[in-house]
């Protein structure tokens, strides 16, 4: 009932429109951000995660609608390409893979500074891989 109410009051999203994409995105490079500058372990620790988890979100929203992004335009996929809010893996998944250095605290990235974990072994040298829910 809650929910409804907030809806009919134009308090809730329905949808999710390029404005809302580009602000998520947003969020997360912001919290990313301002994590990194916490001088607190903890704070940053929690910081991080919330980041990571709007970031997988978001992605994994993006990832089901696949071909319905097409009224995002080139500056705003741009903008998409140039925030951190990307979750990437920390940690190699393979002994010998190659990893690119991070000075980054909290493990999110750029679309550009990323690629899929199925390129890993021709990119990972100088890319931040994709971290996945199911990886």
């Amino acid at each position: 009932d809650q929910l409804n109410a907030l809806q009919k009051l134009g308090c809730l999203r329905t949808c999710l429109d390029t404005e809302a994409i580009l602000s998520s995105a947003g969020s997360c490079h912001k919290l990313a951000q301002r994590a990194e500058a916490e001088h607190d372990d903890e704070v940053l620790s929690r910081m991080a995660s919330v980041a990571i988890h709007r970031g997988r979100a978001l992605l994994d929203e993006l990832d089901r609608r696949g071909d319905d992004l097409t009224e995002l335009c080139s500056n705003d996929i741009e903008e998409l390409r140039a925030l951190r809010w990307i979750p990437i893996i920390e940690e190699p998944h393979e002994a010998l893979l190659p990893r690119v250095k991070d000075t980054n605290k909290v493990a999110i990235s750029s679309p550009r500074d990323c690629r899929p974990v199925s390129d890993s072994w021709y990119c990972s040298a100088v890319l931040h891989l994709v971290s996945r829910a199911n990886e």
